[in-house]
């Protein structure tokens, strides 16, 4: 075995010597998504609402609105790891809007629950001091960098009136921080522009380049900006410039 070896199991994985050496490990591996706090308080609310649904589905209105809340907690979850992962960040902010728009169904949802059960719905203030779970839940998300695969959070309250403002506020507090998440990444878009503009802003400096050191362009087709000119094949540096002496000639 070389040396670069010592640090790996038969798998070929690392092992705790290399996590020793300050080398990476796969436990320790975590996606950048993981420390979002509109990520962290997305995983409570789905298992809560889970929970939740089970215990109350009698007082439910159907058995559509059953799914329909376990699948908009479920949606508020999952499409911010799965829009993280895209290589647009257009498709993040698209996949974190459907995100933030589950969780305005799952609020809706909660507050329907409330009135057709004639249940009081609290202010936050009220909430934060009746319901201690609140504090618990964010006590341990703001204590863990990122979370773990058991986060340990309080069971969901007893009473009635406490689970369901409990979850109206945790809901809001998710909505808000996903919002806040959504403007961010749409300022980064706007100030740095996204995959696909990039892509076109390199693409155009590299056909740049390549007349001004008189090299044909490897891409067999390309549209300048305002589609003034089009090269069309390899040799198309004397079509562009065709095209351009003939503008020049016009009156």
């Amino acid at each position: 075995m070389d040396s670069k070896g010592k640090n790996k199991n038969k798998a070929g994985l690392p092992t705790v010597a290399s996590a020793k050496a300050g080398l990476p490990t796969v436990a320790s591996a975590k996606a950048g998504y993981e420390y979002l706090l509109a990520y962290k308080v997305s995983v409570p609310l789905y298992d809560y609402t889970v929970l939740f649904c089970k215990r109350y589905r009698a007082l439910l209105s159907s058995q559509r609105t059953y799914d329909q809340m376990i699948q908009a907690a479920r949606s508020g979850n999952s499409n911010i790891p799965e829009g993280n992962q895209q290589a647009s960040l257009e498709g993040y902010i698209k996949l974190t809007g459907v995100s933030h728009g589950s969780l305005e169904e799952l609020l809706k949802d909660y507050l329907s629950f409330a009135r057709q059960n004639k249940i009081p719905v609290w202010g936050k203030e009220e909430t934060l001091r009746k319901v201690r779970e609140i504090g618990e839940v964010w006590e341990i998300i703001k204590r863990n960098s990122t979370l773990p695969d058991h986060p340990n959070f309080p069971d969901l309250p007893d009473s009635l009136p406490e689970a369901v403002n409990f979850l109206v506020t945790l809901t809001n507090q998710a909505i808000y921080l996903q919002k806040r998440l959504k403007v961010s990444l749409e300022k980064k878009f706007v100030e740095g522009g996204g995959f696909r503009e990039n892509l076109f802003l390199a693409r155009r400096k590299a056909l740049y380049e390549a007349r001004m050191n008189n090299t044909p362009a490897r891409n067999a087709s390309h549209i300048e900006a305002g589609g003034r000119s089009r090269i069309v094949s390899l040799g198309g540096r004397k079509r562009i410039e065709h095209k351009n002496n003939e503008r020049k000639s016009k009156p």
